[in-house]
């Protein structure tokens, strides 16, 4: 008897059971604001999150595991997330149950703390290109007809982007 003629008993998924309560407009909208291949999920009220690598080349990558938790990034808590969003969960050896997927988890922090690491980054970068006028003023003079160091990358623009990152 192949199964096609068999009569068994069909039974639906928890996601089909449920899929009568699914708003289509709601969906639409989830559509359209989630094309990239990570979830979308909504940070909590008070922190940042991002994606973070937890394997590179299929291979666990502890090194960068620890760089996150030096910077103070923590897992995102599966229990964090509103009953209403689907988010893959995944178990880690010295993490614990958390958000993520196919090598990336969630990670987040507070938004304190993640100013003061932005402000350390916007001095660092002030001292370094700082030192880089230094240098070409020592090289060229005002009155040798140079005139000011002006540079283009002086004009930051941000804009976000589709895809995993590369490196954290």
């Amino acid at each position: 008897m192949s199964t096609k003629q068999r009569a068994e008993p069909v039974h639906e998924s928890r996601e089909q059971e449920t899929w009568d309560n699914v708003s289509i407009r709601d969906s639409m909208r989830a559509i359209e604001d989630n094309e990239g291949p990570l979830p979308e999920i909504p940070a909590r009220e008070g922190f940042m999150q991002r994606w973070m690598r937890t394997k590179l080349a299929g291979e666990d990558d502890p090194k960068n595991i620890a760089k996150s938790i030096n910077q103070h990034w923590r897992r995102r808590d599966p229990s964090t997330i509103p009953s209403d969003l689907a988010a893959p969960t995944v178990y880690l050896d010295g993490i614990g149950n958390t958000i993520g997927i196919s090598g990336m988890v969630l990670r987040e922090r507070p938004v304190e703390i993640n100013d003061q690491y932005k402000d350390r980054v916007k001095e660092r970068t002030k001292t370094q290109m700082s030192a880089v006028d230094n240098s070409l003023y020592k090289d060229h003079s005002v009155n040798d007809g140079f005139g000011a160091v002006h540079r283009e990358e002086d004009k930051t623009r941000v804009s976000v982007g589709q895809g995993m990152p590369v490196d954290d």
